[in-house]
């Protein structure tokens, strides 16, 4: 209770302290007078931030062109943190510090204005962000969104806060291919369904749609497969209705993998191909990738046309090579080992698991990582090697278990009881 009181706790009982030092508060305040007004208004506006800034930001949401010499200041009274990273000088507050300085914003009348300021160059740097999580520059920008997702989740709250619903749509849809690859499910979800229900949401538009249907893979990958369906075909109603053909062919796919693993691989097929003639219209690089890859598991499951599955997921896999999108190359890479086993070419098979694990823990993508490993203990326990097997879904089942996706979990505990059984280890 007193630690969410800092200033009234941190109290000196030393009758013969100066003022400033008998307590946080007073020594804050007397830092805050010995400023210039430039250098107050720039200390006040910079506590809108959550997890450190970068000049770039400091200078959009104080709207200084001296921001350099402000901060350099603003250091030196101690009232800064400065940290060197890879990628440049990042600074920040004690959060005693940013505390008093809302205080001081909120008295100045300058919260709202400031909090706008920071919620525009979020949005904007999330929407920079969303398509370069999607090719050679994706660790790059994972890096960047996970370096400033205090800032994004402040952002977030205020645009909800203040009932901005079109830019809170925005902003949530921007920041869906983020939090699936960090696998930030439940975070997602929550801000995600939140957004949704807030008023003004509810008008059927390019960005609720696009919201609804990032919101339907964070309802997959936390293994609600029914709520996935709803808000994809929900998702898919507006964009038929707005004639967005690239929404629509997104839609598709998503549907498309959606009966696949329902084993509804009529439906699936129907689903896929209608969405890649949709992207080749278009020439859409990574979605024509994307459906040869949904078809390529449709002839495997559905036909076990092999040959026609291999033939789907190579080409697939080039495009993704050709645009650099590790994620995908990942994913793809998974999917056509998984049929090199089958049609009995172990060893390329296995160089290509390889890459698809060294792929998705370079990128952070806990997800993913767990469906490559349940591979790679599926493939060990066809050649028999029970301890490469074990291995495997011992880490993928952990992974499942920290992301809190149930029928992973399951599906998980019932390859390890397979091969606890095929060791002889039938308690």
């Amino acid at each position: 209770k007193g630690l969410e009181r800092p200033f009234e706790i941190l109290v000196s009982r030393q009758r013969d302290d100066e003022p400033r030092h008998r307590s946080l508060r007073a020594a804050m305040e007397w830092s805050y007078r010995l400023l210039s007004p430039d250098l107050q208004r720039v200390f006040c506006r910079l506590s809108v931030f959550r997890g450190g800034w970068d000049a770039e930001a400091a200078a959009a949401v104080c709207d200084d062109q001296q921001i350099l010499e402000r901060l350099e200041d603003l250091t030196s009274w101690s009232l800064v943190r400065t940290d060197e990273t890879a990628r440049g000088m990042r600074f920040g507050m004690l959060e005693t510090v940013r505390e008093y300085g809302v205080e001081r914003l909120a008295e100045l009348a300058k919260e709202k204005d400031a909090r706008n300021s920071h919620l525009d160059y979020f949005l904007a740097f999330a929407e920079e962000a969303e398509p370069k999580l999607r090719g050679p520059d994706q660790l790059e920008w994972i890096q960047r969104l996970e370096s400033d997702h205090g800032n994004l989740r402040a952002a977030l709250d205020w645009s909800i806060s203040e009932g901005k619903s079109g830019i809170a749509l925005r902003l949530c849809g921007a920041l869906q291919w983020f939090w699936c690859t960090r696998t930030h499910l439940s975070e997602g979800w929550d801000w995600s369904t939140r957004v949704l229900a807030l008023a003004g949401s509810e008008l059927r538009t390019r960005e609720r749609a696009k919201a609804l249907c990032g919101a339907a893979e964070l309802a997959w990958m936390r293994g609600d497969t029914a709520s996935r369906r709803a808000y994809h075909e929900a998702s898919l109603s507006i964009r038929r209705e707005m004639g967005d053909r690239r929404g629509i062919a997104e839609s598709l796919n998503y549907l498309g993998g959606l009966a696949t693993f329902q084993h509804d691989y009529a439906s699936a097929r129907a689903l896929s191909e209608e969405g890649l003639a949709l992207y080749r219209d278009f020439d859409d690089r990574w979605g024509i990738a994307w459906s040869l890859c949904s078809l390529g598991w449709v002839a495997h499951f559905l036909e076990y046309d092999l040959v026609s599955a291999r033939a789907s997921f190579e080409e697939s896999l080039a495009i993704m090579r050709e645009i650099g999108d590790g994620t995908e190359i990942a994913w793809t890479a998974g999917c056509l080992a998984n049929v090199l086993f089958a049609l009995g070419d172990s060893a390329s098979a296995h160089t290509l698991l390889d890459e698809s694990l060294a792929l998705y823990r370079e990128t952070g993508d806990r997800f993913f990582l767990s469906l490559s490993l349940w591979s790679e203990g599926t493939a060990a326990y066809g050649e028999g090697d029970y301890e490469r097997a074990r291995a495997a879904h011992e880490e993928c089942l952990a992974i499942k278990r920290e992301i809190g996706d149930r029928l992973g979990i399951a599906n998980a505990l019932d390859e390890l009881g397979a091969v606890a059984s095929a060791q002889g280890d039938f308690e």
